[in-house]
């Protein structure tokens, strides 16, 4: 959310209308405390408008992945990235904060990790405005992900931990 805002404040403009959705509930670490900080700095935005429709799971997880054009994954604790494989298997470009969890499943051809959360926004502006592009990466990440399913990553899991 802070690079949404730091790109509205440096003059950041878009013409066509743009949504920031944001799926999930808070959880650990503070969770309650961080959801409320994520709403406040959402009514700060001017430009664009954020949802926030909870948990998501099943066909309205799916419905949201088809609305979406591009994907962010800005979490700084997943060890592996669950949604950035759903989002890859829905075909689309992503844009990710470099943690463990992205870099075992991120790849330039289907998106763009970044190193700080302020450089999410400029990442992302990039692929919303070349259709050609993000078509191409969410082509790639659907093969990516047809070809390397989260059930064969759970079954190696699996067997390592029970041997």
């Amino acid at each position: 959310m802070e690079s949404l805002l730091d790109w509205e404040r440096n003059g950041g403009r878009w013409e066509r209308p743009l949504y920031a959705i944001l799926c999930g509930e808070a959880a650990f670490m503070q969770g309650q405390r961080h959801m409320a900080k994520l709403r406040a700095l959402a009514a700060q935005l001017k430009s664009v408008k954020v949802l926030f429709p909870g948990h998501v799971t099943g066909d309205r997880k799916r419905a949201f992945f088809g609305l979406a054009d591009v994907y962010v994954f800005p979490s700084r604790h997943e060890s592996y990235g669950l949604t950035l494989m759903e989002a890859l298997a829905a075909g689309k470009a992503s844009v990710a904060l470099e943690t463990h969890g992205a870099r075992s499943v991120m790849q330039a051809e289907f998106g763009t990790m970044v190193a700080e959360p302020r450089q999410l926004a400029p990442a992302i502006f990039g692929l919303l405005a070349d259709d050609v592009q993000r078509q191409r990466m969410g082509d790639a990440a659907r093969a990516y992900a047809e070809a390397d399913p989260f059930s064969a990553r759970a079954a190696q899991l699996a067997s390592i931990l029970t041997r």
